[in-house]
């Protein structure tokens, strides 16, 4: 709670004296967490702005509202209800954060400052639901009641108390007024206050001057008032650089919190990325090449027969004899083409993939070094030094994203999700026959691939996966929806089929409910 009830007394002084017989010129908005309020009089205008910091109501004064064509454009307005209407009446609620303010033509203004559920409400004449409620996500004050609570009332610059039978002892007054602590009970002590009869403690309230018992003073970040001497100037200067220096504490953290996000979720997408790309540069490099293996086949074209799914032949390169699979719908020698081609990819593969896992390398050695940085930034224009930093990286240019899915990490399991449908077809040839295939059954989707690890796949990364099939689907809306699972080796590509579509021979089903847990 970054505000209190002496703030809103503060306030509720304020306005008495700055807006009591002025009129309302224009309350507008331009973001859902501030609400500007202009007020004009014989002599002078007044602009407040309501600022909600993380749910909580902060006041400030603020600039001229222009009516330009840029704000015009820009500007939602507020409570059109009060323009050109007077102000009669100011009250703030005793020992409480809520501040009334009455209008001529009836209409009040509530402003009510409970912690995270701060809001601005308006009422008709004679009724105690509102009208309309600045913050309209918060549903449940559209049955906020106007309340008779033990108020001060500030019209025609006097200021009276209305009182509602106040409790005189020690013990009432706390549990009436919880939100006083021990030192402020302490002032009224002080005061005798607690040694009178209700009329008596309604005259020390109606004459007291709060901002002569004591000074306002911030502990962990809550106002309360503490025993000394002050004024009503002293209490503005310091509420004006208290909330000043909690906003920008209050900005700095959020903005260092998001970059810190940010940067950690990329650092462990550059790590998932060079894990996966030292395993298939690691593959590619160890299994026999494509090429020597089309050379093995011309070689011993003249002993391979059309028709064969297998040869066994000599390799001249080792001195042992090796099976090479085959095509049986080719001859040996388009056999031995099919294979080049494959080294020509693999070599391409190959390229690709460590021009990547280098660059990959270096963007996780400045991710981490950013990390350490932001970790130990103490203002905001450390901040922006660091995001300068990142915008200006020389390899900036480089697509980080190198695989044409989308990569998800679950008890150690690898899952990836197509983007589109030329990205589901390039998914099926990058997986291999024993990966776990899964769709969302009869609706249009993404193809999602697990990638085998152990002998078995846990039910927990099967639910994990389908959830994330549904979610990437036509059916994401929907509470359950059927997704299937098949072995990589089930599904096909048909020839001349559409991107995307493919054949199942056996597959099972799981109903689950779409998530996404990016």
């Amino acid at each position: 709670m970054i505000s209190s009830h002496w703030t809103y007394y503060y306030w509720s002084e304020r306005f008495a004296s700055e807006i009591l017989g002025t009129y309302l010129q224009n309350a507008i908005s331009f973001s859902k967490d501030s609400l500007l309020v202009q007020f004009a009089g014989k002599n002078a205008q007044k602009v407040y702005e309501f600022k909600f910091i993380d749910g909580e109501l902060v006041i400030t004064e603020g600039n001229e509202i222009k009516n330009t064509s840029k704000v015009k454009q820009n500007a939602i307005v507020q409570f059109k209800e009060l323009v050109n209407q007077s102000v009669v009446n100011i009250e703030w609620a005793l020992f409480d954060r809520q501040i009334t303010i009455e209008f001529s033509n009836q209409y009040k203004l509530l402003i009510k400052g409970f912690g995270r559920y701060s809001n601005i409400l308006l009422y008709s004449p004679s009724q105690d639901l509102p009208d309309s409620i600045f913050r309209l996500n918060l549903k449940n004050d559209w049955e906020f009641k106007l309340q008779n609570n033990t108020s001060f009332v500030f019209g025609n610059s006097i200021r009276e108390l209305r009182d509602y039978n106040l409790c005189y002892t020690v013990q009432d007054f706390k549990s009436r007024f919880k939100s006083l602590n021990i030192n402020e009970i302490d002032i009224l002590i002080d005061l005798g206050f607690f040694e009178g009869d209700l009329k008596s403690q309604s005259t020390i309230l109606n004459n007291i001057d709060f901002f002569q018992l004591g000074e306002l003073t911030s502990s962990n970040g809550n106002l309360q008032l503490s025993k000394g001497s002050s004024s009503f100037q002293q209490w503005g200067r310091f509420l004006d650089d208290f909330f000043k220096a909690h906003s920008k504490k209050y900005f700095f953290t959020r903005k260092k919190l998001d970059i810190t996000g940010r940067l950690e979720k990329e650092i462990k997408l550059h790590r998932a990325q060079i894990k996966n790309l030292e395993a298939r540069i690691s593959e590619i490099s160890t299994r026999r090449s494509f090429r020597e293996l089309g050379d093995l086949l011309l070689t011993n074209a003249h002993s391979i027969k059309r028709g064969t799914s297998e040869a066994l032949v000599s390799d001249y390169y080792t001195g042992h004899r090796i099976r090479v699979k085959l095509n049986p719908d080719l001859s040996a020698a388009e056999n031995a083409e099919k294979y080049y081609r494959k080294a020509k990819n693999e070599s391409m593969e190959l390229s690709k993939f460590t021009e990547n896992l280098n660059y990959n390398v270096l963007e996780l050695s400045n991710k981490e070094k950013a990390l350490t940085m932001v970790g130990s930034a103490e203002n905001s224009k450390d901040l922006s030094s660091v995001e300068a930093s990142l915008r200006n990286h020389p390899q900036k240019e480089i697509k980080t994203k190198v695989f044409p899915y989308k990569l998800y990490e679950f008890q150690g399991f690898e899952v990836w999700v197509g983007k589109n449908a030329k990205s589901n077809d390039e998914l099926l040839r990058l997986s291999k026959k024993n990966d776990l295939w899964l769709h969302a059954m009869g609706v249009f989707g993404s193809h999602v691939i697990i990638r085998k690890k152990l002998r078995e796949y846990p039910k927990e990364a099967i639910r994990y996966a389908a959830e994330l099939a549904a979610f990437h689907s036509k059916g994401k809306h929907q509470g359950l929806q059927t997704v299937m699972i098949a072995e990589r080796k089930f599904v096909s590509k048909q020839k001349g089929a559409a991107a995307g579509m493919v054949h199942v021979l056996q597959f099972q089903t799981i109903d689950v409910e779409p998530k996404n847990h990016g």
